[in-house]
């Protein structure tokens, strides 16, 4: 009996750790529905005691291990961008195949034993722009590099530093550099900005710095100070850059974990601006915004599309078809999410408090990061694409904007990514992204 009884307890030990190993290592589907339900039985307190005390270091060491080969490989290729893998990844929903190929970037990658709110994670999240016949990704430590678009089609893609002077402009301002927040090149004027995020004696704001294209060197300028400033370093910052109307473009400002001031309009935290490429003189499109983490603008159709970050659920693409008087998108009143103590201090419905409504909102949250538009020319329908960090997808929607309805959707899943950023190639049909765990740089063909 005794045997037979060790036999059993040997038996359940073995299926529960084949069960919660994904889940220890950190290496499962964020979305599982398994696992959600798993993570939910488990207190908050006892779940961030856990996290900082053992899984931190256990998920950073089993990485290591797992991608001991990857990681050398990536440390000696240096700015050759070779190739990690091409394969065709089937969409879930849909069943659509997707060929997808993935270079090395010569940045550093996302430290998951910090954390992703560490600080010196702020100078791991990196960005991508196609400017012509050029791909240029930004590293979070300001590193500026390019190789021609055509390469994605090759075995490497020939990476070249463009020398810049960001940092040493941000220094010379008396100011610290914590890292990007994003990098957009405008058509119109050929000049490059860039969101910095820095750190001076009344705090931590946001800056935009603009320079020439140029691919031999990048003279930057301050374009744009916030001006306003929270004490500590904050994830919620937003940052995102878009084009917009006649000399201007779209900025997004997070409310640097400052809720209340989204709500007021004397501030612009949680706001999203319209700023002067010229002057950097300063407007506020809307408000009521958590954490804005991508931008759209659609010229034909006079909208502008953002993502953003809600709490615990409540992550949210928001529609703005009526800009031109000033619109409130609820937080920090309405959110379909709740803290993460379990407290739920936040209203539902956004419409019945005089906010706009959602166009979409994702609880469980997926982490949403950038968001495109892109239309099917032969036969004229719409997409928006949203990349998203803690579930690792690139969520497809097929829209109709004129009656503010979704008619299709879609999630591509890449195991074990966090998506920072995307692009939409028109020449290609296709997406450009950014992998930080890597990090790495994908073409994914539509």
């Amino acid at each position: 009996m005794k045997k037979k009884g060790s036999i059993v307890v040997l038996i359940v030990f073995v299926l529960i750790l084949f069960i919660s190993w994904p889940l220890l290592t950190n290496q499962y589907d964020k979305q599982n529905k398994f696992y959600l339900f798993v993570k939910e039985l488990i207190p908050q307190n006892i779940k961030e005691g856990i996290k900082n005390n053992f899984l931190s270091e256990l998920r950073s060491k089993y990485y290591e291990i797992k991608n001991n080969r990857l990681i050398e490989k990536k440390e000696s290729q240096g700015y050759q961008g070779l190739l990690i893998s091409e394969k065709k990844i089937k969409s879930e929903d849909l069943g659509h195949t997707y060929l997808t190929k993935e270079f090395f970037l010569p940045f550093k990658r996302l430290d998951v034993n910090l954390g992703w709110k560490a600080n010196e994670n702020s100078k791991r999240a990196h960005y991508v722009e196609i400017i012509e016949e050029n791909i240029i990704a930004l590293s979070g430590l300001g590193e500026i590099i390019i190789f021609k678009k055509n390469n994605l089609q090759n075995k490497k893609l020939d990476q070249k530093i463009i020398p810049n002077n960001l940092v040493t402009k941000i220094e010379s301002l008396n100011n610290k550099f914590l890292g990007v927040r994003d990098l957009y090149y405008d058509k119109l004027d050929r000049h490059i900005y860039i969101t910095t995020v820095i750190k001076n004696t009344k705090g931590t704001t946001l800056n935009i710095f603009k320079a020439k294209f140029n691919k031999d060197n990048l003279a930057f300028e301050r374009l744009f100070d916030l001006d306003e400033y929270h004490q500590n370093y904050s994830v919620q910052t937003g940052g995102r850059i878009e084009k917009f109307e006649n000399d201007k473009i779209l900025f997004s400002v997070g409310t640097f974990t400052n809720q209340e001031k989204a709500q007021d309009l004397k501030s612009s935290f949680g706001k999203i601006l319209s700023i002067n490429k010229k002057n950097g003189d300063a407007k506020i499109i809307s408000f009521g915004h958590r954490n804005p983490q991508g931008l759209a603008y659609i010229p034909e159709k006079n909208i502008i599309l953002n993502s953003e970050h809600g709490p615990k659920g409540g992550d949210e693409i928001n529609l703005n078809k009526s800009f031109k008087k000033l619109q409130n998108f609820g937080w920090n009143v309405s959110s379909y999410g709740i803290e993460y103590d379990g407290t739920d201090p936040y209203k539902k419905s956004h419409k019945e408090f005089g906010f706009v409504e959602p166009f979409k909102n994702f609880t469980p949250s997926i982490g949403i990061s950038e968001i495109i538009h892109a239309t099917e020319d032969t036969k004229g329908k719409s997409f928006l694409y949203a990349s998203s960090l803690r579930a690792g997808s690139i969520y497809v929607f097929e829209v109709d904007f004129q009656n503010e309805k979704i008619l299709a959707e879609d999630r591509i899943y890449f195991k074990n990514q966090r998506i920072r950023d995307l692009k939409y190639d028109k020449e290609s049909k296709s997406l450009i992204a950014i992998f930080e765990l890597t990090p790495s740089i994908a073409m994914i063909k539509l």
